[in-house]
């Protein structure tokens, strides 16, 4: 008895191991990337795509907020199609002949018109967002790692260019359906919402397989130079630098905060000796503790990417804001998706986590 049952002992644990020995056949990817080496730096790229670690890279901070804002693109216009056929299957009972009543009528207007903001709005954060890249992306990488983008660059200029007749297309689609609604209009507009989507879908593959391997390769010096072509307003080979309006100062809106201390620190943003001292200074990093990165779209349609330490506040990046435009005289900050008041408060930049966020400056009205 004994020894059948030291026998099944032995036979189970050889077939455990049989299983471990095909299962790393099976999955070799699994085991061959150790995560000690991408942490280093020093696994290939495919390795990273084959276990999907690429937020265990050293460098991963680099392409993160790229990749959100990918993915926070397709699905706003995921939404807009879900949105878009829900009009759909509502009217199509009532919609025999184009037939319906006026209050129907009305709603329907009003759903294609929300649907039409919504979309409006997508289409002005995508421009951004291509405008930034052609300005400062994809000239910097032609210059720093040709080999590997420089195949690639000519489709995605084409397809940035190219943006403007699509969006056409589909704003004449728009203004049809909100002149004279039918279904066989609604579905042709669906069918361009999808064809946008899948080209867009398309247009970020071969956008992150051109690009992520070298942002993640860049040395820190290299990566350092790349932000500060984008908030001096530079790029590579180019001789003219952005200036912002030059005015009178400003203060924060007082209305933001009754805390005393943070309303003087508000108010060192109109001083002379802050406008006296270039952008890039404005805030004083310290690259020993954790850096913080956000984008802030200023009211005229420019962009800045603006470092800071964790531990900073929300009034310092309200200072800095109100530096870069000092001939605003109020404004506030929000986040762009989901929408969110940043106030100017003493709370830090860890706290409101504002890591990789997109930051919008509307001005208040006189």
């Amino acid at each position: 008895m004994e020894d059948i049952t030291r026998f099944f002992a032995v036979f189970s644990l050889l077939v455990v191991v049989v299983a471990i020995l095909l299962r790393r056949k099976v999955q070799p990817q699994l085991h061959e990337t150790p995560e000690r080496d991408i942490r280093k730096g020093e696994a290939s790229l495919e390795a990273y795509r084959k276990v999907q670690k690429y937020s265990a890279h050293r460098n991963y901070s680099r392409v993160e907020g790229w990749l959100h804002a990918h993915s926070f693109y397709l699905k706003a216009l995921s939404d807009m199609q879900i949105q878009a056929r829900g009009i759909l299957n509502r009217t199509s009972p009532y919609a025999v002949a184009d037939q319906g009543s006026t209050s129907h009528r009305l709603q329907l207007s009003g759903e294609i018109d929300r649907i039409r903001r919504e979309y409006d709005d997508f289409e002005a954060f995508l421009q951004d967002h291509s405008e930034r890249e052609e300005r400062h992306l994809f000239p910097f990488l032609l210059q720093t790692c040709p080999g590997p983008f420089k195949e690639a660059y000519a489709e995605l200029s084409h397809d940035h260019k190219g943006y403007g007749r699509v969006i056409a297309g589909i704003r004449s689609t728009f203004d049809h359906l909100q002149e004279d609604w039918s279904m066989e209009r609604h579905q042709r507009f669906l069918q361009e919402l999808q064809s946008r989507s899948e080209h867009l879908a398309r247009h970020f593959q071969v956008e992150e397989a051109a690009c992520i391997r070298p942002l993640l390769e860049l040395t820190d010096a290299q990566y350092d130079e790349y932000l500060r072509s984008m908030v001096e307003g530079t790029g590579p080979g180019r001789g003219e630098v952005w200036q912002p309006f030059i005015g009178k100062g400003r203060r924060c809106d007082a209305r933001v905060s009754e805390d005393v201390g943070v309303q003087n620190e508000c108010s060192q943003a109109s001083t002379t000796s802050l406008r006296n001292v270039p952008v890039v200074n404005a805030i004083n990093v310290d690259e020993s503790k954790p850096v913080v990165l956000v984008r802030v779209r200023l009211f005229d349609g420019s962009n800045n990417v603006v470092r800071l330490n964790d531990s900073h506040t929300l009034a310092m990046l309200h200072s800095h804001v109100a530096h870069l435009t000092p001939s605003v005289q109020s404004f506030s900050l929000t986040t762009v998706y989901p929408k969110r008041s940043i106030d100017c408060t003493a709370q830090t930049m860890s706290e409101a986590g504002l890591h990789n966020e997109t930051i919008m400056q509307i001005t208040d009205a006189p």
